[in-house]
């Protein structure tokens, strides 16, 4: 008697998902940006954000001095070891939107928006890895449920508002 209650139960639980998969999938990402967009400034300063300014500095400089004289110049002036390691195009793109998009000049200000942009980039990539498993499985409850272990990983989410 118990087990076929059970049965019963998980039946209507499984079909009350299939028949709401879009409900699901809709109420999922606009939570997820909506939570975001509410706690990403609640994020402190990581020790190397001051770095990740200095690079972003360094690279700007490099690409202008491209720009404006028509040619690569000499390497990267007082380039460290971090310039070598890391690409510079997702910092080319924030100090972009901080000098021409916002004029951001506060330090506040300029460590929430990459706050604000690594979050928002973290965020397109989980509703890619969506897809991507729903098409790889066949079965958008698995992807579902990959975006959502991705999320509530407890050593991804803290660090994706402030990770290089």
């Amino acid at each position: 008697m118990r087990g076929e209650i059970v049965r019963g139960a998980k039946k209507l639980f499984l079909k009350l998902i299939e028949n709401n998969k879009k409900v699901i999938v809709l109420l999922f990402f606009p939570g997820f940006l909506f939570i975001g967009l509410n706690i990403f400034n609640d994020y402190g300063v990581h020790w190397d954000e001051y770095h990740n300014q200095q690079f972003r500095e360094r690279w700007y400089g490099y690409i202008r001095d491209f720009i404006s004289k028509g040619f690569l110049p000499a390497p990267v002036k007082n380039k460290r070891m971090f310039d070598l390691i890391h690409g510079p195009a997702f910092e080319l793109f924030l100090v972009f939107i901080k000098k021409k998009l916002l004029n951001l000049t506060d330090s506040r200000d300029i460590f929430l928006m990459r706050h604000l942009f690594t979050f928002l980039l973290f965020y397109s990539g989980v509703f890619f890895f969506y897809l991507l498993s729903k098409f790889h499985f066949k079965s958008w409850k698995i992807g579902m449920l990959g975006s959502l272990f991705l999320i509530l990983h407890p050593r991804i989410f803290p660090i994706l508002f402030i990770i290089r």
